[in-house]
């Protein structure tokens, strides 16, 4: 009987460390499902057989496969990597045939989930100072099909759009997002409703009046600046410069 008392401590303490060191990932886990569920409910909503698209609308792009849509993400792709050859290092991860032919974002665990968005929101950054030219609409349209960025990376979708936001490309990438799934977007539901660019006035006062919002745009500024660091001659990389310092500040 004692020798069965001295075993159970060590189990209760193996116990209560598993626990411990399985928080994080049923985190991770838990917001995975909510995801995925919320992804379900709008595909039931809009029909089984609607895409979400930038360049067509919902019912054309249900016409237009995956193979087609990765053949217009690499073409725009290809002329970005022509431009600025640092778009080069993202080939391999995201746009490469293997990696289109890839399993669909709804199988990933959530640490796959969490790696994928990695990759994305690297690119992205990068993409920002690009974001309303038609190559980089025609790699988004592919990272929408592919990776559901829409779905599973709202706000580095609508950071990476941000400096544009008075454009009809920053309009219809807001449109395309749920953004029941965003932290900071919410807000712009009455953009997705009315189609209607936000003014500058608008992001200024929500900057004033939301800590975490301006926080987050901050570090947005941070990360694309330093991402086109070596590029600041380059007229895209100057207006997000004039932006940014003009508005954070």
């Amino acid at each position: 009987s004692s020798q069965r008392r001295f075993h159970a401590a060590p189990r209760a303490a193996r116990t209560s460390s598993d626990r411990r060191a399985m928080a994080p990932s049923t985190a991770l886990a838990d917001a995975l499902r909510g995801l995925q569920e919320r992804a379900g409910a709008h595909e039931r909503r809009i029909g089984k057989n609607a895409k979400a698209s930038l360049l067509y609308d919902v019912k054309d792009a249900a016409d237009v496969d995956r193979e087609t849509a990765h053949a217009i993400g690499a073409r725009g792709f290809e002329e970005l990597c022509r431009r600025d050859g640092r778009f080069e290092q993202h080939a391999k991860t995201l746009f490469a045939r293997s990696v289109a032919e890839g399993k669909h974002r709804e199988l990933e665990t959530a640490e796959e989930l969490a790696a994928t968005s990695a990759r994305v929101e690297g690119y992205l950054r990068l993409l920002s100072g690009y974001f309303n030219e038609r190559c980089a609409s025609e790699t988004l349209e592919y990272l929408i099909r592919r990776f559901k960025i829409h779905v599973y990376d709202v706000d580095a979708l609508i950071a990476c759009g941000l400096p544009w936001h008075g454009t009809a490309a920053f309009v219809k990438a807001t449109q395309t997002c749920q953004l029941e799934n965003s932290r900071h977007f919410k807000w712009l539901g009455g953009v997705k409703e009315t189609g209607a660019a936000p003014p500058r006035d608008a992001l200024a006062v929500r900057c004033s009046k939301d800590k975490a919002f301006f926080t987050f745009c901050a570090q947005s500024a941070t990360e694309m600046a330093t991402a086109k660091v070596r590029d600041f001659e380059a007229p895209a990389t100057t207006f997000l410069f004039v932006f940014h310092g003009d508005w954070i500040v």
